[in-house]
């Protein structure tokens, strides 16, 4: 049996060009150099310092280049953003709506709430504002809305969602495409009270999002996802959402609505003498205003809370069978 020859064996290099043999000559080299009392404690992380000396990490990949906002083009050696031909049309097709025409709740009218957004630190510059007020009074127009309100605006990473609450009646509500177990709730009720129109600006194209299920309620709260701005986007998670990025905003918009939405505790109380189911809401007969609203005990949830089964109702109950019991409703 030959024996491969041992200096040839240690002095075989890498790619790099270093060898087991260069490699050891570098780490006495290092060892007599700093002439370290405690040499035999630090010999693995010398030897790794001296590997590290070789090593030559990829160049960086160049910078991403950020997503410009739908409409914006950026002209070359400039930092500002100037609007496209067609952002500017259809920007001034929004102004084709006239204000006075349209009668809106006083939630609604955007530009007087600009100042208490500006106030609070957030909210929309002047001219977006006015260009999604005009917006929701298109919609209003479009689709024979009750009422509309601006619910907020959610930042993706490639685009921006606009978001616009509306109250509507039952057929202008979308279904959802996919039912699982547990019944929605049906249109004008909990989550599904509103609906909401969404764009990427207030000068784009509206879309209807679908009504929100008990599934998609439940499991977006178990996963946290950025958005990206593009509706039919695939929600890439574990566990998996039964849906794409449409139906995960309307979740996240109902969580967010049943968390957040507030009004007076004891200015309004059900219509105890109407048949309906859920009774609708009235005007309480005998409400003061507190003398301090800044107390919690000053303010009530607008939605129920959100159950264990992803709704703020419970579904009809099934006609029990002779001999059996109804069953128990979910707290």
């Amino acid at each position: 049996m030959t024996t491969a020859d041992p200096l040839a064996f240690f002095s075989t290099a890498r790619a790099d060009g270093v060898s087991v043999r260069s490699h050891l000559a570098e780490l006495i080299h290092s060892l007599l150099t700093s002439k370290d009392p405690n040499a035999l404690e630090k010999l693995e992380s010398i030897s790794l310092e001296v590997k590290a000396a070789h090593f030559e990490g990829a160049k960086p990949a160049p910078k991403a280049v950020p997503t410009l906002p739908p409409g914006y083009v950026a002209p070359e050696g400039s930092t500002e953003l100037v609007p496209t031909e067609g952002w500017h049309k259809a920007a001034k097709a929004l102004h084709k709506v006239e204000p006075e025409t349209v009668e809106v709740a006083s939630m609604a009218e955007l530009p007087d709430q600009l100042p208490m957004f500006e106030w609070a630190g957030v909210g929309l510059d002047a001219g977006e504002t006015y260009r999604t007020y005009l917006a929701m009074l298109a919609l209003k127009e479009k689709h024979s809305l009750l009422a509309v309100r601006f619910f907020g605006k959610i930042l993706g990473t490639h685009k921006d969602y606009v978001i616009i609450e509306a109250r509507a009646p039952a057929d202008v509500h979308l279904p959802p495409s996919k039912v699982g177990a547990t019944p929605p709730e049906p249109p004008g009720v909990g989550l599904n009270t509103f609906c909401y129109f969404v764009a990427a600006s207030a000068a784009d194209e509206f879309v209807r999002l679908e009504d929100v299920t008990p599934e998609q309620i439940l499991m977006s709260s178990k996963i946290r996802k950025y958005m990206t701005g593009e509706l039919e986007a695939p929600v890439a998670c574990y566990p998996a959402f039964p849906g794409p990025e449409a139906a995960y905003l309307r979740a996240q918009i109902a969580r967010i609505a049943a968390t957040t939405v507030l009004w007076p505790s004891g200015k309004f109380a059900f219509d105890e003498e109407s048949e309906a189911t859920p009774k609708p809401i009235i005007d309480a007969e005998e409400y003061a205003v507190p003398e301090d609203l800044t107390d919690l005990g000053s303010w009530v949830h607008v939605y129920g809370k959100i159950l264990k089964i992803g709704r703020t109702t419970n579904p009809p109950k099934p006609e029990p069978a002779e001999g059996e019991e109804e069953a128990e409703a979910e707290e």
